[in-house]
């Protein structure tokens, strides 16, 4: 199994610091394919602006460090509903059973973003397709984007069409329908008498009636729908959603005086797309009609003309800009969600320490959470210790360590959930993936460190015996080794020096 092809000019994947790399799989929907994740972001829910971002939702992952992406290709079946023999969900599980079996992936959990029937796919893949029990054990994170957990309802619009497109596959026909129904059986008779299946209109048309069976499918309360069991109970789920909003409707939408309609993504309700109670987030679009002739008499005016119509009756296209459904990938409020919410899974994998924080949680946040963050990330720690505090500061305060390796992190714990004080590293091993300020770790020597940090000075310091690196830049930091003259290796550094460390 191939990762995705390297995009924007994003160089090789950069492993985690335990050499391993997490996997990510993108799973396009319904009529679609893995190019529209290569496509750049070019629309944002300000639909006055136009987002200046070069750079595809594919290309931004790849660069992230420690990341390999794969997209799911399953667009010559994309027109079947995905629990059928060969189609999406064959297609996905295949790909998810393959990656979760290389050694490089080992102790990596999956990432999924999904589009539009990609997000049921990835649910029924642990949930009621065979080894969904397995695959459940490996996802890490999934992330839905557009996704009819309730049905799409525009589907329900060409139900004409759907009820034919079922009168063909079980030979009951409706006397309306007769008329459509014989044209698709002769045209297929044509297909099979001359041997064409080949031939574009044949295909056309196998692929006609195949959509229209799907539509049947996504209506809300269909059986298909229906026999889908919901996202198991902890696993990690943020749903994304699209809607525009069209607000002075009076006239339109069958709306009888001034009034708002939200219509979704157009394909897919909101309600819907975010079903299920998990973490969502919604790009909202706003129109009005009163925006829509200002934007019509901008364009006009330079050529010495305006409206003399009802704006109103254009307003329905405006729906089918930044917030449609076949947009969402390039819209730019979902792809710097996913691209954000994927980082933050990655750095499960890696902790970085700065001036100011320990991972995701700062210095003088919730000392509770810092140390829930660090026993996910790193495990249970090597060595821990309670302390009534350092009797050289007063007054004194209590302090808990947590060490692993070489990394001690302290904490206050009075106080509620307590407090999160700062970090050091000293000589020794410290845990995968740790990532220090500058890059300047115990085994940089000193004269290297003084070169990389922006603004570094340095001292010798009598009264604690060590070599002591500082910047104005960053205050909180500390860089210390053990020889006067400057020379050997850091065999210290904190952001939070306390003298009895």
């Amino acid at each position: 199994m191939q990762p995705a092809t390297r995009v924007d000019g994003v160089g090789t994947p950069v492993p985690h610091a335990d050499g391993k790399y997490t996997p990510i799989v993108l799973v396009h929907g319904f009529i679609s394919s893995p190019a529209i994740w290569s496509k750049p972001t070019v629309y944002s829910s300000h639909t006055e602006e136009r987002p200046n971002v070069k750079r595809s939702l594919l290309g931004n992952l790849q660069a992230l460090p420690g990341a390999i992406v794969y997209t799911v290709d399953y667009h010559d079946t994309a027109t079947r509903w995905f629990t059928e023999p060969g189609a999406g969900g064959a297609v996905f599980t295949h790909v998810f059973d393959c990656i979760t079996g290389e050694a490089r992936y080992a102790g990596h959990n999956v990432v999924v973003a999904a589009h539009s029937m990609g997000g049921l796919i990835a649910r029924w893949s642990v949930t009621d397709a065979p080894g969904a029990a397995a695959r459940r054990a490996r996802m890490g994170l999934a992330i839905t984007v557009g996704t009819p957990y309730e049905g799409a309802w525009l589907a329900a619009l060409g139900s004409f069409l759907v009820d034919t497109a079922a009168n063909i596959a079980t030979g009951v026909v409706k006397a309306e329908a007769a008329p459509l129904l014989e044209l698709m059986h002769l045209a297929m008779a044509a297909c099979r008498e001359h041997e064409v299946a080949a031939l574009d209109p044949c295909t056309y048309l196998n692929k006609v009636i195949e959509f229209l069976a799907s539509m049947h499918a996504f209506a809300p309360g269909s059986p298909e729908l229906s026999s889908l069991s919901p996202w198991p109970k902890g696993m990690r789920v943020e749903t994304l959603a699209s809607s525009s909003v069209v607000q002075d409707v009076g006239g339109l939408f069958l709306v009888r005086g001034p009034g708002t309609v939200d219509l979704g993504d157009v394909v897919v309700g909101r309600a819907s797309a975010t079903s299920g109670g998990h973490q969502s987030h919604v790009a909202e679009c706003r129109y009005t009609t009163a925006k829509l002739t200002d934007d019509v008499n901008n364009f006009l005016e330079p050529f010495g003309m305006r409206l003399d119509s009802d704006p109103a009756k254009l307003v329905g296209l405006r729906p089918l800009g930044a917030c449609f459904h076949i947009h969402e990938s390039v819209l730019l409020d979902h792809t710097s969600e996913i691209l954000s919410a994927i980082a933050e899974e990655l750095q499960r994998y890696s902790l970085e320490l700065t001036p100011k924080a320990v991972g995701r949680i700062a210095v003088g946040g919730s000392g509770t959470a810092a140390e829930e963050m660090l026993r996910q990330v790193l495990g249970k720690p090597d060595r821990t210790q309670d302390s009534k505090g350092c009797e050289l500061v007063s007054p004194p305060e209590p302090r808990r360590y947590l060490s692993w390796g070489a990394l001690t992190v302290t904490l206050a714990p009075t106080g509620g959930a307590g407090r999160l004080v700062g970090w050091s590293v000293g000589n020794g091993k410290t845990p995968p993936g740790l990532r220090l300020p500058h890059g300047v770790t115990t085994s940089t020597t000193v004269r290297d460190a003084m070169r990389t940090i922006p603004g570094a000075t340095a001292e010798w310091d009598d009264v604690f015996g060590m070599y002591s690196i500082r910047t104005d830049r960053e205050p909180e930091m500390m860089w210390s080794g053990d020889h006067q003259d400057g020379s050997g290796k850091i065999s210290f550094i904190t952001n939070t020096f306390e003298p009895c460390e």
